[in-house]
């Protein structure tokens, strides 16, 4: 069973939600609406190979109990490759190899205005759709910025960074699952995207103020942040080497990072943010 808690503005406890999920399937909810209804962007169906055709869908999971909907569906560039390559099993257990996949997908990241509306990237583009609580869309806000295309030096410093992943991920221990473990293709197996996403992720502080992360040169998510405003409105950027875009926004101009040390264990640093002087 799935367990979700509801709890009030001051951390009291309201109600708990019980979720059996052989029919509501797996879920973790993105966002919350205004309205209540949860915002999922996978849902892991048991025993369902149903595939879903035509882009990435976003659901709108009620507590209620009534049926989940879709709410938007997002664009998916074209021929994505399998996650799973081959399962084996042998007396140690079960071998699931993954694919490498393909770099440089186009972002499905969202956050939400105080209107209730969602800003929503999914574009290899500079463009935000902002997406009202029924679904359709209300707006874009777009800068003229192209994606980089994917050269052998981008691909290169890409592969080193699957391969530096990868080993932290054995390193951690957290290839085993019970009696299933799973194995990853090399970096070269890994295929590429023709461009570069310009946006790699964004995130709305409580003043509905933009935060827009973009590449940097070679393709990771450490170039400079943009801060806009929903009706398109351009305050500035952020260059890389300043202030990053925090894991969650509080009130008061409250920043929160979430951050490890040398043995993974996670902490969470508060700031606060007395003002804000992004170059224009």
């Amino acid at each position: 069973m799935t367990q979700i808690d509801l709890l009030n503005p001051e951390g009291e406890f309201v109600r708990r939600v019980v979720m059996d999920p052989m029919t509501t399937g797996l879920v973790r909810a993105d966002l919350a609406l205004p309205d209540g209804r949860l915002v999922i962007t996978t849902i892991l169906r048991l025993g369902d190979d149903e595939e879903t055709e035509g882009g990435r869908p976003i659901y709108a999971f009620s507590l209620d109990g009534t049926a989940t909907e879709v709410l938007y569906t997002a664009w998916e560039l074209p021929g994505e490759d399998e996650d799973l390559v081959e399962s084996e099993s042998s007396s140690a257990g079960m071998v699931m190899r993954l694919s490498a996949g393909r770099a440089f997908e186009p972002p499905l990241a969202l956050d939400l205005l105080t209107d209730g509306r969602l800003t929503l990237v999914d574009s290899i583009g500079y463009r935000l759709k902002l997406i009202a609580p029924a679904g359709h869309v209300t707006g874009t806000v777009g800068r003229p910025i192209a994606p980089l295309p994917v050269d052998e030096t981008i691909m290169e410093a890409e592969r080193e960074r699957y391969r530096e992943a990868t080993a932290a991920i054995l390193g951690s221990g957290r290839r085993a699952t019970l009696s299933v473990r799973f194995e990853r293709e090399g970096a070269e197996d890994l295929a590429f995207a023709d461009e570069v996403p310009v946006i790699a992720g964004i995130k709305v502080d409580w003043e509905d103020r933009i935060w827009v992360k973009r590449r940097g040169p070679t393709g990771d998510d450490d170039g400079p942040t943009d801060i806009v405003t929903p009706d398109g409105g351009y305050i500035g950027t952020l260059p890389p080497e300043e202030l990053r875009t925090p894991d969650a926004f509080g009130p008061g101009g409250l920043m929160a990072y979430i951050e490890s040390d040398e043995f993974d264990v996670p902490t969470v640093r508060v700031v606060r943010l007395v003002a804000l002087e992004p170059q224009g």
